[in-house]
């Protein structure tokens, strides 16, 4: 198991940074390795949602765990190689929001070997989606 923490600071409304993660559907705005994300639960979003994500590395069940709107949004995500834990927390200070998210990744087989290797892969990736996301953000206001 291996945790780690990001923050980001966005010009955007809290309302509108939170409902873009909270609803994994929008990652294709804005996240260029996923090719697919399908709501397998009926609307509306909240605590229980599922959704399959496919991206480069294969496909992902990510659940919802956690919906407190537009402060928290916790998602468990099951993959092949590992389980990810990420809990979002969001605060709004004059239209922008801080956005500390949570990073709980557990590898599984022979990742958990691999885990020195490959966090800083994907601290590196995690980096460059949360860069991409804020970049999306920030345009849904200007």
């Amino acid at each position: 198991m291996a945790a780690f923490t990001n923050e980001m600071h966005i010009d955007s409304p809290r309302t509108l940074v939170f409902d873009l993660v909270a609803d994994a559907r929008n990652e294709m705005q804005w996240h260029n390795g996923v090719s697919r994300v399908e709501l397998l639960t009926d609307e509306p979003i909240g605590t229980g949602a599922k959704f399959v994500v496919e991206d480069q590395r294969g496909e992902h069940d990510v659940a919802i765990t956690l919906y407190e709107r537009p402060e928290r949004v916790d998602f468990t995500v099951k993959s092949k190689q590992l389980n990810l834990d990420i809990k979002y927390a969001f605060t709004e200070t004059d239209g922008s929001t801080a956005v500390v998210v949570e990073y709980d990744v557990r590898p599984k087989g022979t990742m958990k070997a691999l885990l020195p290797v490959i966090m800083p892969v994907i601290k590196r990736d995690v980096a460059e989606q949360n860069a991409a996301f804020k970049e999306h953000c920030e345009s849904q206001t200007s």
